[in-house]
């Protein structure tokens, strides 16, 4: 079975007066059928804003994770269950605007499964990460 993790597409686009997004998606099962009715769309719309310059990054999360929280630093190795979804992969996408950057998210496969997308705007950095 080819998975989610399939869908890796990774790319160094350079744009200019455009803003950096990142789509949130969750779901709350991964299941052969839910991947046979996401997939194939997803093989279509990701190189349509590869083309269109949208799509920068694409990174699939595993189901296994661990958690730390607190100043106890607790540990969960459990998935964080958000309304009975878990995260499934986060997208940095180029759009204008926030309007663009919803109207890519609406388009997202994951919406026919029962997904969410949550679209949120990536600020600046503020501390220097370059050497």
């Amino acid at each position: 079975m080819l998975g989610f993790a399939g869908m890796l597409y990774t790319h160094n686009v350079k744009h200019t007066k455009m803003k950096d997004y990142v789509f949130i998606m969750r779901l709350e099962a991964i299941t052969p059928e839910v991947e046979a009715q996401v997939l194939p769309k997803w093989a279509v719309l990701i190189p349509q804003w590869i083309a269109q310059g949208h799509l920068v990054d694409n990174l699939v999360i595993a189901n296994e994770g661990t958690l730390f929280s607190g100043k106890g630093r607790a540990i969960s190795h459990a998935p964080i269950n958000n309304n009975g979804q878990i995260v499934l992969a986060v997208m940095q996408i180029k759009a204008e605007n926030m309007d663009q950057a919803l109207e890519l998210a609406k388009q997202s496969p994951t919406l026919d499964v029962g997904g969410s997308v949550e679209v949120r705007e990536v600020r600046p950095t503020p501390v220097s990460t370059s050497k």
